[in-house]
C-alpha cells in the first residue's frame, strides 16, 4: 500500500510504544545519565511508531524536542535536571492526552511546547523554528536528512510501512531546492537499498538498514560541507545489491574496486586539532561495559580475520569483522572518543569493500586489519582507570595508521597472498608424533599416483584412524573449522563477585567438613543425623564442583594470541609457517590464562625464529618448505598438558653442553642424559643462538618460562630429535583454588602432599636401605636406586619416627627427578581448599600453601620441587612445626 493511500490513526488512539511512558519517566533517577538513554530510546520507538501511524507533525515535533532536550541534559548543557524532567514529562503526558482525545489535551501540548522551546533556548542561542502542523515541511535538507537517518537506527526492516514512508521523505528531500549534488547522489543510493529490501531481494534485511543509514550519513556529511567529495564504498551499485547476491557470483560482473584517495574531507579524519581527554560526563559503570564488550568484538574479528586468510571468500567472516568495526564506531562516537571511532571508521570502510566484492582481506589488507585491532585494543585498554579531564594514551603510530588506511594501495598494500602453502595429510601426521618426517618425504617420493594417506597405511607406517583424523583436521583448517549448531546464552558477572562467592563456598567445605569429622558426630547413635551430614556434605561437594567450573574458561583466547604470533613472527623472518592447534576447547583455571601468555610467547617465537629453518634449508634438507609449528592441550591425570612441538632444526646435544661448559653451568666430562641437557636451556641468560636479533635464540626467556610454570604448580619437559624438531609438554593443575591431597602424620605434626606428585607409597624392608658415598641415603625399589629424604630432618621434628621400617616411603616426582620421602603415617586423602601463607611465609622452602583440616587446624601444603631442592642442599632447612 502507497503511503498516500495509507489511512491515518485516529488520534483517539495511544501508540503502545507511549503508554505509560509518562509516569516512568516521573519515578526516573534525575540524576542517572542511564535513565536518559533509557527514556530517550523509548521515545524514539514512540517518534517512529507515531510517524508510521501518520500522527500530525505537531505532535511527532513535541516529541522529537524532548529528545532534543534530553540530549542537552546529557551533553551538560543545561543545569536544571528536575525542570527538564519535568517537562519531558509534561509534553509525553500531554501527547497521550491528545491522542487520547481527552479534554483540554490540545491546550496541554501548546503549554509542554512552550516549556521545551524556552528550555531551547537557554541551551542553544539558536532559535528553535515555530512548531506547527508545517514544521517538517519547513525543515531544510540537512535536519530532513538526520531525521530519517535516525529514524533508520531504530527501523525494524520487517515493518514495510516504515520504510514506505520513510522512501517517501528521502524522495522529498532529493527534490529539496537547498539539497547538494553529492547529498542527492547519496540519498539516492539509500532509495535503491531500501527498495531491495521491500521488494524482497535483500539477504539480510538488517545489514541494508545499516548501509542505509551509512548512506544518509555520507548525505549528511556531503550537505554540511558543499564540494567535499565524500568516499563512498561502490559509486556504481549499492552495497546492499551485492550484500544480497549469492557469494557464486562471477568476479567479472564485479565492477572495478574504487581506489580511495585523500580528499580534504580524509585528511580531517586523520587530524586531531585537540589532545584526547577523558570527558567529565562519562559514565563510569557505562565505560565499563563499553570496554569489555568492544574488547570482545575485537577478538572476535581478529579470530574471523586470521580464518579469512586460509578461506578469503567467506562472507561470515567478512561480516563479523565489519559488524566489530561499525560497533565500535558508533559507540565510541556516542561516548565522544572521536580517535577509536576514526580509527573503527576507516577500517570500516576497508571491509565495506570486501563485502563488494572488490578487494579480498588476506595479504597487505589482512596486516592492515590486524594492525587496526592492535591499535584499537591499546587505545581501548588504556580507557581503564583513567579519571575525568586526564589525557589519554594514544599510540605513536595512529595518524601514520589512519593515512595508511584512507588510501591502502597508495600506501603499497594490497592483495599479496601469503608464501605458506596448504597443509598436507603428512605435515599433519608428523606434528602428531604418528610417523617421522623422514618416513613421510620418503613416501611422498615413491608413493606415485597414490594418495599419501593411502601409501602410508598399504606400508604400515600409519593407522587407517590416524589417517582419518588427520584428513578431518585437514579440511577444518581448510574450511575455517566447524561452527557450533547452538549457542549457550550467558551473562556478565564482575570477577570480584565470582571470586567471593568461591571463597565463600570454599569457607562452606571447610565447615562442613569440620561438621562432618567432629567428634560428636561420628559418635552419634542417630543413623538420621549421620545420613543427614552425610547428604549435606554431597550438596556442598557437587556445589564445589559447579562453583570451581566457573572459574575454568577455554584455552582458546590463549591459542588465537599464538596463531597470530607465528603469523607475524613467520612473515617478519621470510618463513613458511603452518600452524595447527588442537584441543582449543580445554578448560583451565581462568586466574592462570594470563600468566600462560608469556611463557607461550616465549616458546613459540623460539620455535618459529631458532627452530623452524628457512625454506631454502628446508628444501636442501628434502623436507617440505613449509614448516609445521603444532600446539595442543588436552586433560590427562587432573592435570591439563600443553604441547608445543615444531618440525625444525632440533636442539644440537653437543653445543648445548659445550656452551653450558663455557658458562660454568656445569663442569667439563660431567655425564648427562640427553633429557638433562635439553634441561639446561632453562638456565637464567642460557642461549646457544649464533646471532642476536629481536626475537633471538632458543634459550632467551626459557629461565621465564620456567619460573612462571613454577609459579603455577606445573612443570615443563622438553625433548628432541636433531634435525625433525623440538617438543616441550607443560603440565599445569586444573585449578590453583583446590587440590586433592594425601594427608601425611610427621611426629605430631602433619602435612598435605598433593596427589599429582605421588607415585606410590610403600614400607621398606631394612636390607632395602643403604649409604652410598657422595650421594647419601638411597633405597632399592623394583632394582632400582632411589634417593631417600626424611622429612623430619628437612623440618627438623624431633619426636618423629627414626628407622625407615617403622614408617614409611613415599615416591615423588618434581622437576623429573625422583625419590623417596619418609613420613611417619598417611592418615587419608581429601580435596583441600588452598589458603595463601601470606608474605611472611610465602617464600618458606618445600611449602606452597596452606589448607584448613576437617578438626579445624592448619596443614601445610608439600611442594614436590622445592622438597627436591631442599633435599639436595640448594636452599636452607626450615623448622616447620605445626602441633
Amino acid at each position: 500500500m502507497a503511503a498516500s493511500q495509507k489511512p491515518k490513526k485516529k488520534r483517539s488512539k495511544v501508540p503502545e510504544e507511549l503508554q505509560g511512558l509518562a509516569k516512568e519517566i516521573s519515578e526516573v533517577d534525575v540524576s542517572s545519565k542511564d535513565s536518559i538513554v533509557e527514556i530517550g530510546v523509548r521515545l524514539e520507538k514512540a517518534w517512529t511508531a507515531m510517524r508510521v501511524a501518520g500522527v500530525d507533525n505537531a505532535m511527532l515535533n513535541l516529541l522529537k524536542d524532548s529528545l532534543k532536550v534530553l540530549q542537552n541534559l546529557y551533553q551538560d548543557k543545561l543545569r536544571d535536571a528536575q525542570a527538564v524532567w519535568s517537562a519531558v514529562q509534561q509534553s509525553v503526558q500531554a501527547a497521550e492526552d491528545s491522542l487520547a482525545g481527552e479534554t483540554g489535551g490540545v491546550d496541554e501540548v501548546l503549554k509542554a511546547v512552550e516549556k521545551l522551546k524556552r528550555l531551547m533556548e537557554d541551551a542553544s542561542p539558536i532559535p528553535l523554528p515555530p512548531l506547527d502542523e508545517g514544521a517538517s515541511e519547513s525543515l531544510d535538507a540537512l535536519s530532513s536528512i538526520e531525521n530519517v537517518a535516525s529514524q533508520m537506527m531504530v527501523l525494524d526492516p520487517s515493518e514495510d510501512d516504515g520504510l514506505i514512508s520513510l522512501r517517501e521523505e528521502l524522495i522529498k528531500i532529493t527534490g529539496m531546492p537547498d539539497v547538494t549534488a553529492e547529498a542527492v547522489e547519496r540519498v539516492k543510493e539509500a532509495l535503491s537499498s531500501i527498495e531491495m529490501i521491500l521488494q524482497g531481494r535483500a539477504d539480510d534485511p538488517h545489514l541494508v538498514v545499516e548501509q542505509v543509514t551509512d548512506y544518509l550519513g555520507q548525505a549528511a556529511q556531503a550537505q554540511e560541507s558543499p564540494g567535499t567529495a565524500v568516499a563512498s564504498p561502490a559509486a556504481s551499485k549499492p552495497p546492499a545489491e551485492s550484500a544480497s547476491k549469492p557469494q557464486g557470483t562471477p568476479k567479472a560482473k564485479i565492477p572495478p574496486a574504487p581506489v580511495p584517495s585523500v580528499t580534504p574531507e580524509t585528511q580531517s579524519m586523520i587530524e586531531f586539532p585537540a589532545p584526547a581527554v577523558m570527558g567529565a560526563d562519562v559514565d563510569e559503570e557505562l565505560l565499563s561495559e563499553y570496554i569489555v564488550e568492544s574488547l570482545d568484538h575485537i577478538s572476535n574479528a581478529e579470530s574471523a580475520l586470521l580464518e579469512l586468510e586460509s578461506n578469503p571468500e567467506d562472507r561470515d567472516q567478512i561480516d563479523v569483522v565489519f559488524r566489530a568495526y561499525h560497533t565500535i564506531k558508533g559507540t565510541s562516537g556516542f561516548l565522544g572518543f572521536d580517535r577509536i571511532q576514526k580509527l573503527a571508521h576507516l577500517a570500516e570502510n576497508m571491509l565495506d569493500r570486501a563485502r563488494e566484492g572488490h578487494i579480498k582481506i588476506r595479504g597487505g589488507y589482512a596486516d592492515l586489519c590486524l594492525r587496526s585491532c592492535d591499535s584499537l585494543r591499546t587505545m581501548l585498554q588504556e580507557l581503564r582507570g583513567v579519571k575525568p579531564g586526564q589525557n589519554l594514551k594514544i599510540p605513536e603510530d595512529l595518524v601514520e595508521l589512519l593515512a595508511i588506511l584512507s588510501d591502502p594501495e597508495k600506501a603499497g598494500y594490497g592483495e599479496q597472498a601469503s608464501a605458506a602453502e596448504p597443509l598436507r595429510v603428512g605435515d599433519i601426521l608428523v606434528a602428531r608424533d604418528s610417523t617421522s618426517r623422514r618416513k613421510i618425504e620418503s613416501l611422498e617420493k615413491s608413493k606415485g599416483e597414490k594418495k599419501l594417506g593411502a601409501a602410508a597405511v598399504e606400508q604400515g607406517v600409519v593407522k587407517p584412524t590416524q589417517v582419518v583424523d588427520a584428513i578431518r583436521t585437514q579440511k577444518q583448517l581448510q574450511q575455517g573449522g566447524e561452527q557450533s549448531a547452538s549457542i549457550e546464552g550467558s551473562i556478565r558477572v564482575g570477577t570480584n563477585r565470582l571470586d567471593s562467592l568461591i571463597n565463600m563456598v570454599g569457607e562452606l567445605v571447610i565447615a562442613q567438613s569440620m561438621v562432618a569429622q567432629d567428634p560428636e558426630v561420628i559418635q552419634t547413635a542417630s543413623p538420621r543425623l549421620q545420613r543427614s551430614v552425610s547428604h549435606a556434605g554431597k550438596i556442598i561437594r557437587e556445589l564445589q564442583d559447579l562453583t570451581m567450573s566457573l572459574r575454568m574458561v577455554p584455552l582458546k583466547g590463549v591459542f588465537q594470541k599464538m596463531n597470530r604470533l607465528v603469523r607475524d613472527l613467520a612473515r617478519k623472518s621470510g618463513k613458511q609457517v603452518q600452524f595447527i592447534t588442537e584441543g582449543e576447547e580445554t578448560e583451565i583455571d581462568r586466574n592462570m590464562v594470563e600468566s600462560l601468555n608469556d611463557p607461550f610467547v616465549h616458546m613459540i617465537r623460539n620455535s618459529v625464529d631458532h627452530g623452524v629453518e628457512t625454506p631454502e634449508q628446508r628444501r636442501a634438507r628434502g623436507k617440505d618448505p613449509t614448516g609445521t609449528v603444532l600446539l595442543k592441550a588436552y586433560h590427562a591425570a587432573g592435570n591439563v598438558v600443553i604441547v608445543l612441538q615444531d618440525d625444525g632444526n632440533g636442539l644440537n646435544r653437543e653445543r648445548i653442553y659445550s656452551k653450558a661448559v663455557e658458562k660454568g653451568v656445569i663442569e667439563s666430562g660431567r655425564e648427562m642424559s640427553d633429557a638433562d641437557v635439553y634441561n639446561l636451556i632453562f638456565a637464567p641468560g642460557f642461549s646457544t643462538a649464533e646471532k642476536i636479533t629481536d626475537v633471538s635464540g632458543r634459550g632467551v626467556g626459557m629461565d621465564v618460562v620456567k619460573r612462571n610454570i613454577e609459579r603455577l604448580r606445573g612443570r615443563v619437559e622438553v625433548s628432541s630429535v636433531a634435525g625433525e624438531g623440538t617438543t616441550f609438554h607443560v603440565r599445569l593443575p586444573l585449578t590453583m583454588a583446590i587440590t586433592d591431597a594425601m594427608i601425611l602424620r610427621v611426629g605430631q605434626s602433619r602435612y598435605l602432599l598433593p596427589t599429582v606428585s605421588i607415585e606410590q607409597s610403600f614400607q621398606p624392608e631394612p636390607s632395602s636401605i643403604s649409604t652410598v658415598t657422595g650421594r647419601g641415603e638411597m633405597v632399592m625399589l623394583r632394582g632400582e636406586l632411589l634417593p631417600m629424604f626424611r622429612l623430619h630432618e628437612l623440618f627438623s621434628i624431633e619426636d618423629a619416627v627414626r628407622e625407615p621400617h617403622e614408617g614409611l616411603l613415599i615416591v615423588i616426582e618434581g622437576d623429573g627427578r625422583r625419590c623417596a620421602l619418609m613420613v611417619d603415617e598417611l592418615l587419608g586423602q581429601q580435596q583441600v581448599v588452598i589458603k595463601s601463607l601470606g608474605r611472611g611465609m610465602a617464600s618458606v622452602p618445600g611449602i606452597s600453601g596452606g589448607a584448613i583440616l576437617g578438626d579445624g587446624r592448619v596443614g601445610l601444603i608439600l611442594d614436590a620441587i622445592g622438597l627436591l631442592q631442599l633435599a639436595e642442599g640448594r636452599v636452607e632447612s626450615a623448622d616447620l612445626v605445626l602441633a
